[in-house]
């Protein structure tokens, strides 16, 4: 019974694994930018990151974020520049480029 159950499971796999190059050409491909392949397990298993953590994580890997820059493409806020004036606030800039930032407190302060 597991050899059958394998064999089906390596079927949908492939078959998963064809439709995810096929409509990746398409559709998702921000998603495909992050995420080249399909993985077995996710890439948070094992790590023992809490569900908060994960979410945090996977909202700044697909850019999806509260930072000026993400909620202005959202009609939320009126600019996408930062409160610093040098440049957009992205994450790249709100972690290595800001003067008013400090990279380690941006979690613990519900901006992203």
């Amino acid at each position: 019974m597991s050899d059958l159950k394998n064999f089906m499971t390596m079927g949908y796999r492939e078959e998963w694994e064809e439709w995810w190059c096929r409509e990746g050409l398409v559709r998702g491909s921000a998603y495909r930018r992050v995420q080249t392949g399909i993985p077995v397990k996710p890439w948070y298993h094992g790590s023992g990151f809490s569900r908060t953590d994960i979410s945090q994580i996977c909202r700044m890997r697909f850019n999806h974020h509260r930072l000026d820059s993400h909620l202005f493409k959202l009609n939320m806020v009126t600019s996408p520049y930062c409160e610093c004036g040098l440049d957009l606030e992205t994450l790249d800039h709100v972690l290595f480029g800001c003067p008013l930032r400090d990279a380690f407190d941006l979690y613990s302060s519900n901006k992203c």
